[in-house]
């Protein structure tokens, strides 16, 4: 797919989005749930109270409104849908509800009231959240323990089945195994992601099974199949001991970063304690195997010998059993379900071979390849989702705050106000008609309040006043009340809060930047283009290992480090986390170029890498963004600027072009640009830092520990995570070195530049984190080129005292009378 397919296709969402996207109006009146939260069981029913206040008059014809249950699946949780008329006394109700629990899963309910005379209804912002589960059979005990015993077992035939010489010299040029890791561990997961987005976007516990099985790798069964369409078997069981050992730290990882926000979407709880023992659990049974090859060979030879037949009916039971106990699940099939299960194996299938046939893999090694990467351990994955459990429900607080309005907007050192509402305040948190309340900011760093506690005066239950908060510094911070609970040390927090933006005043000097660094940056996308030697790029293709090694550094390492040490750094600062994605997607740029020459690497590779990540670069960027990067946007409560980073893109698209026509018709202008190439490359970064310092020295306030500590582990990770592949699919040192250089530096400027698309105060706070990139990627380099520099001087003093020592010495020559002879002429 092309990159102008790409952007249509991006268009066509974006005009979807802006048809069927509507806002709501604001409810003033509330319902309430008592509890909130219930847990039923398959063909029972439950009871909840359900509370409507401040019905508005509108609603009410003679004191009776009509009130409508609506449940989100009503394959799921059942209620009574039709419209009932209520009777409303002083603008409140109060009833009890009765739910049904249909099939599992979890459905929300909510409450409708009509428009009299109008065929519409108004809908209440607060929901019932319903789980519906089933009863726990014996049988389900022993298909769990079935399964786990089966594993165990399967697991010590393997240990004593492994042929470690084998394993030994496969991993002497290991390139099988490196395109099975990177399929396995890195494309598997995100191809999962991906679908479950597609398919599953409203059922995300079954976006997160589909997510389970893409990080469970393919164990024993691959090697059956490979065994059976005859490929490499011994590179087959070696894959599968590399996925086998690294599973163990890939699928924690996974699990705990991008899983997460799956997780929380489904509202349930991450098992940390249960999937790090199971994964501990499965080196026991290995190492048990390993043991019986080196101390009992016999066994090990009847173990080796059952080993495929009690592969095989291991993989007939369990599915034979699960298909029994789970029969019920056949109920849910759909062809979206269907289409996920076809998805995830071909896709990775398809991928793997098409990667092993690019890097010259014999057909064998490519079938075994595409088996390996395809099949995914099914039954790891179900018996990891058996330990998965909902969030138990928990008590509602029942009294509001109501803000108004709801958000403001503030410029640091200035003050705003607000109104704020308290509702239904219930008895046991007022003494003598008086509670105390205190006012939190969630950043106090960037909004200040009165964070003091204050008595207030409640008159039938509620009290209103005024509100001051402060802009402190840059960003955005939530403001929520809290009551405290007489005679106890403990408060009661509000559901509702206060979101308060602090911007600073836009400067002329701000303006300038942006068009400076847009002018620049187009500029040397013109040279870039009339650069491009399209005869080297062609050669170097023929035989692409670099370029894929870097492509894979660049467009999936490097977006998964940044992504990984945003949540590991940032966790309650999703915009930092945001400016170190988008420094992650930004690729080299102009700046490798020079560093490879300066280091002695491959220049011919480096211009080839930066033209195939920069054409990449079109395509690959949107992509990070509208999936992964969507995740950090939503927990910034950011929406996706879509049209504005389309349009950056393509409007890279026209210098590029420009170049490649100036490249083409005017070959004496080409020449000059491609002398002022490198040092305008270096003048570009060199301006867009300084420049960016100068007009946001203020963000030098932001810098900590973290923001340091990100602006060295991105660019040091790319480094040594792609110069150890190279290494590893033996590419030479001057390769290695640009293969390194040209993953780890970081378009800096283009990142600066991507995330002026982004709201106040965004668009300064993100800036932080790449102008620490760009400080803190030199570092390593200019150390390496010390080093080279030294050791160039210490070669050259000995080659200089070695010559001297020739000089100065006469060599003495013993011969004998017969040597000497035979020398004569």
């Amino acid at each position: 797919m092309n990159s102008s397919s790409i952007f249509v296709s991006i268009f066509i969402v974006i005009s979807i989005q802006s048809v069927t996207g509507s806002v709501n109006s604001e409810i003033s009146w509330k319902a309430t749930f008592n509890p909130h939260k219930v847990q039923t069981i398959m063909d029972s029913s439950n009871f909840t109270t359900l509370t409507l206040e401040n019905i508005p008059p509108e609603l009410i014809v003679n004191e009776v409104a009509e009130m409508q249950l609506v449940s989100q699946f009503p394959d799921r949780v059942g209620v009574d849908e039709k419209f009932q008329e209520i009777k409303v006394l002083q603008n409140t109700w109060n009833g009890n509800l009765t739910v049904r629990g249909v099939f599992l899963g979890r459905s929300e309910v909510y409450v409708e009231l009509k428009v009299p005379g109008r065929n519409e209804t108004e809908r209440a912002n607060e929901v019932l959240d319903i789980v519906v589960t089933r009863h726990k059979r014996v049988i389900d005990n022993v298909f769990q323990g079935a399964v786990g015993l089966l594993a165990a077992f399967m697991t010590i035939n393997f240990g004593a089945a492994l042929d470690l010489e084998n394993v030994k010299r496969i991993l002497v040029k290991p390139v099988g195994p490196c395109i099975g890791f990177v399929g396995q561990f890195l494309f598997m997961p995100l191809v999962a992601y991906g679908l479950g987005l597609i398919f599953f976007s409203k059922t995300p516990e079954w976006a997160l099974a589909l997510f389970f099985i893409g990080t469970c790798p393919g164990g024993l069964i691959s090697n059956l199949w490979t065994m059976i369409l005859n490929g490499n078997f011994d590179l087959s069981i070696s894959m599968t001991a590399i996925s086998t050992f690294a599973m163990f730290g890939m699928m924690p990882l996974w699990l705990f970063t991008l899983g997460k926000t799956i997780f929380d979407k489904a509202k349930i709880e991450v098992p940390y304690l249960q999937i790090t023992i199971f994964a501990s659990a499965l080196l026991i049974p290995l190492g048990i195997g390993i043991l019986i090859q080196f101390y009992l060979p016999r066994v090990r030879k009847f173990l080796v010998k059952i080993l495929k037949v009690g592969c095989l009916i291991a993989l007939i039971f369990f599915i034979v059993l699960a298909s029994y106990t789970n029969s019920y699940l056949f109920q849910l099939f759909s062809w979206r379900i269907l289409s996920a299960g076809l998805g995830l194996p071909l896709c990775g299938s398809i991928f793997a071979y098409i990667i092993a046939k690019m890097l010259r893999q014999p057909p064998a090694d490519c079938l075994t390849i595409f088996i390996e990467t395809g099949i995914q351990n099914a039954g790891i994955a179900i018996y990891l989702l058996q330990l998965l459990k909902m969030f138990q429900p928990v008590g509602a607080v029942t009294w509001k705050a109501t803000f108004n309005p709801q958000k403001v907007q503030t410029i640091m050192d200035s003050m705003n106000y607000t109104t704020l509402t308290l509702e239904n305040i219930p008895p046991e948190l007022t003494v003598n008609e008086v509670a105390e309340m205190q006012l939190v900011s969630q950043f106090p760093d960037r909004v200040g309040v009165d964070g003091k506690f204050q008595e207030i005066k409640v008159l039938q239950n509620a009290w209103s006043g005024n509100l001051t908060v402060r802009g402190v510094f840059l960003g955005q911070s939530e403001v929520y009340v809290e009551l405290k609970v007489p005679g106890q040390n403990k408060t009661e927090r509000a559901k509702e809060v206060l979101d308060v933006v602090v911007t600073r005043h836009k400067r002329v000097i701000d303006h300038i930047f942006t068009g400076t660094v847009a002018l620049l940056v187009s500029i040397l996308y013109i040279n870039f283009g009339a650069a491009l030697d399209l005869d080297k790029v062609k050669g170097i293709l023929v035989k692409p290992i670099g370029p894929c090694i870097g492509f894979v550094g660049q467009f999936v390492l490097m977006p998964l480090i940044a992504y990984g040490l945003g949540l590991w750094l940032f966790p309650q600062a999703p915009e930092l986390a945001l400016g170190l994605f988008f420094t992650g997607i930004s690729p080299g740029g102009g700046a490798s170029n020079v560093w490879t020459v300066i280091l002695g690497g491959n220049m011919n590779l480096s211009i080839c890498m930066t033209a195939i990540s920069t054409f990449s670069m079109f395509g690959m960027m949107p992509l990070w963004l509208f999936t992964l990067g969507k995740t950090i946007f939503d927990k910034a409560k950011l929406q996706v600027p879509y049209m504005k980073i389309t349009t950056f893109a393509i409007a890279l698209i026209v210098p590029l072009g420009i170049g490649l026509l100036i490249q083409r018709y005017l070959p004496r202008v080409r020449r000059i640009l491609v002398r002022i190439l490198k040092p305008c490359s270096t003048m570009l970064i060199l301006f867009i830092v300084i420049f960016a310092i100068y007009t946001n020295y203020y963000l030098f306030q932001l810098f900590s520990w973290e923001i340091i500590i990100a602006g060295l582990g991105l660019p040091w990770c790319g480094y040594i995570f792609a110069y150890i592949l190279a290494r590893v699919l033996t590419q030479s040192p001057p390769d290695c070195l640009a293969i390194a250089v040209e993953t780890g530096i970081q378009n800096t400027g283009i990142a600066i530049y991507l995330l002026q698309v982004l709201e106040q105060p965004l668009a300064d706070m993100t800036i932080v984190v790449p102008v620490s990139v760009a400080i803190m990627t030199p570092f390593p380099l200019l150390a390496l080129y010390a080093v080279q520099k030294i050791r160039d001087c210490c070669n050259g003093r000995e080659h200089l005292i070695s010559l001297n020592d020739t000089e100065n010495s006469t060599p003495i020559h013993s011969v004998n009378a017969s040597t000497y002879k035979e020398e004569l002429p």
